[in-house]
């Protein structure tokens, strides 16, 4: 199976003159939180770069009623040469954190990095004293990121690549290779139909939504509030087909499966169809796809109609004597 790496790999042109730089200075950003005999740092230079995802999906059409497990797409024609490319092609930002020891979850020192801000965007340079360590490193495209201890946060899920590793420094410059995995899953609904002129937005509610990460485990912590995804159509998008919604989500832990209702509305905000799409699995890495009607109201065969028989005529009349 193809996995989406980023490779994190030290670039010999620019070693040389980071360690001297490294040596002349001495010192770290003032922000971090490691206090140590500057005599003692020993330079770090990390390169980052990608490798293009080639994104297989999950696909099925939308049943009238009921939506049912998603089936795999054949992974036969999968490209194994992906073509690499740079970093902020796929993201702009880079959280870096170095946390105590090998096994030790005690955070030491967080540093974040924005294409098109810091000078060398993808090159992550670092100087620790010699010793045990765990590298944690997030590459993202969320502007609403937050970092707190060890929990990641965003408003709205990007892509997101993600991985830790053990990182050894000893007395002389430190060169360390790290392949980040993506870490979210896509959850995608595509119309069948026209988009009509009388529509005016889709919401998408999401349930058991992942916005939150842990930052060693790479597992979504799941929120038990229902997150909400609003798309206002535009004059242009009026009769196009194959219309797509989509969101991205950590995945957590138990690999639980989240609800989504989905309700469009026309240009009156009156609900025109709502319907409930139960126990999508998201994957990390993959897309869940459904297939089907999204805007139309509901067909006459899926809905109830009275009748009054006959047009309420009273049948004949049925008579009884009273006895005396």
């Amino acid at each position: 199976m193809q996995r989406n790496l980023i490779y994190l790999a030290m670039k010999r042109n620019v070693i040389a003159a980071m360690v001297a730089l490294f040596l002349f200075v001495g010192c770290d950003s003032p922000k971090e939180s490691l206090s140590i005999d500057r005599h003692q740092l020993i330079p770090v230079v990390l390169s980052v770069s990608l490798k293009e995802e080639l994104d297989l999906f999950h696909t099925r059409a939308m049943p009238p009623y009921t939506i049912g497990e998603p089936v795999v797409k054949s992974e036969d024609n999968v490209d194994p040469a992906a073509e690499e490319k740079e970093i902020n092609a796929l993201c702009n930002r880079i959280v870096y954190q170095v946390f105590s020891g090998e096994t030790g979850d005690e955070l030491l020192k967080t540093k974040q990095f924005v294409y098109g801000v810091d000078d060398d965007f993808g090159i992550v340079y670092d100087s620790l004293p010699p010793g045990n360590y765990r590298v944690a490193v997030i590459a993202h495209s969320s502007e609403s990121a937050t970092v707190s201890g060890r929990t990641f946060s965003v408003g709205e899920v990007s892509d997101t690549f993600h991985g830790v590793y053990p990182l050894t420094v000893e007395d002389n410059e430190m060169t360390a290779d790290i392949e980040l995995n993506r870490i979210v899953g896509k959850v995608e609904f595509v119309s069948s139909e026209v988009v009509p002129d009388n529509l005016g937005s889709f919401e998408m509610k999401v349930n058991r939504y992942s916005k939150q990460l842990d930052v060693l485990t790479g597992n979504g912590i799941i929120s038990q509030n229902t997150h909400l995804i609003s798309h206002i159509f535009t004059t242009a998008e009026i009769g196009n087909k194959d219309k797509s919604h989509a969101f991205l989500t950590f995945i957590p832990a138990d690999s639980g499966t989240i609800e989504v209702e989905l309700v469009a509305k026309d240009n009156r905000d009156t609900k025109v169809r709502q319907r409930i799409v139960r126990d999508i699995l998201p994957v990390a890495n993959r897309t869940i796809r459904y297939i089907g009607k999204l805007y139309s109201p509901l067909d006459s065969e899926d809905t109830i109609t009275l009748v009054i028989k006959d047009g309420g005529k009273w049948g004949e009349d049925i008579e009884y004597i009273l006895e005396n």
